[in-house]
């Protein structure tokens, strides 16, 4: 929307820029942002800059009435503290980063920020990714390091024979694995008696014959892979019929407590008010003549209150 010659999306973008300005400003990010760990979870913050050209001039800090606290670039830091009037902050030049907890969400312009900020959907889409991360590291720890780590060796074995071999040994199964470097790795050996450990536990537990240096999957070796992805198959199933429970359960409660009134859902421009009192100027009647007084009579105040100029609708988006 940058230098829009329409009247009317200009109105529209400083509504939009009046209404978020301060929500950005008032969760702006201090000065170091922790970006790992726990502190780094508990992060909620924005950096809001304006930009000049291609790059940013100023970074916006605080608002103070209808003006905007910032600092200047001065060529390699901003350190210039300088005043904005808001209406002198081009809503299209706006740059904002959203630091949510781990991750990042950057805007750029006003319409960028308006439909993230009141749909939340970038936020959605976050947190299904970290619930997808949840679910496969609770697949993965479903079996101990130890457990997972003989099946992996179990199907490396199964490929490796699937050419044509009918059995393999522990140094043909690292080449196959890693390649010829392995030779030249300072702990090659403990990892060639980690991996023979490995492939003597399988033996023992039926799924490996050996067969002198060498070891051969048995019938029972695919039966335990086999069992092994059906279980994770099911797994990942029931997880998903959970997480799909969740979430229209979640979208019940929302709509059953909008409709009985204890929630109200946002929009995205509410002129209702506006346009009623625009109606009202237009239709009202005129006054009748103010009846006459006698001159040991005060004259009652003439009725009627201008009412304030309201704005679009201010809901705030939670988060």
């Amino acid at each position: 929307m940058e230098g829009s010659d329409n009247p009317v999306m200009r109105n529209i973008d400083r509504l939009l820029l009046a209404h978020f300005m301060p929500l950005l400003l008032g969760r702006a990010c201090p000065s170091t942002v922790h970006r790992s760990g726990t502190e780094g979870m508990r992060v909620n913050c924005f950096t809001t800059t304006l930009r000049e050209g291609d790059e940013p001039n100023f970074v916006l800090l605080a608002m103070r009435n209808t003006n905007v606290e910032a600092l200047k670039y001065d060529g390699e830091r901003y350190s210039i503290a300088a005043t904005l009037p808001l209406d002198s902050i081009d809503p299209a030049k706006l740059l904002v980063t959203h630091f949510y907890g781990l991750d990042e969400i950057r805007y750029e312009g006003i319409w960028a920020i308006a439909p993230g900020l009141w749909t939340r959907w970038p936020y959605a889409l976050i947190h299904l990714r970290r619930l997808r991360h949840f679910v496969a590291q609770r697949l993965f720890n479903r079996r101990t390091l130890e457990v997972r780590r003989r099946l992996d060796v179990l199907r490396e074995v199964v490929d490796a024979t699937m050419g044509g071999e009918e059995s393999i040994d522990a140094l043909d199964l690292m080449s196959a694995k890693y390649g010829h470097r392995w030779a030249g790795h300072p702990g090659w050996e403990a990892h060639q008696r980690l991996l023979e450990r490995h492939l003597d536990l399988l033996v023992q537990s039926g799924e490996l014959e050996k067969r002198g240096h060498n070891y051969a999957p048995t019938g029972l070796a695919l039966k335990t892979l086999e069992d092994a992805e059906d279980q994770d198959r099911k797994h990942s199933a029931n997880l998903r019929v959970q997480l799909l429970l969740a979430v229209l359960t979640l979208v019940s409660a929302v709509m059953a407590a909008a409709q009985a009134g204890l929630v109200k859902l946002p929009t995205l421009l509410d002129l209702t008010e506006r346009s009623a009192r625009s109606a009202r100027g237009h239709d009202a009647a005129p006054s009748p003549p103010a009846p006459k007084t006698s001159p040991t009579t005060a004259a009652a105040p003439a009725p009627g209150a201008s009412e304030p100029s309201g704005g679009p609708g201010t809901s705030k988006v939670q988060q």
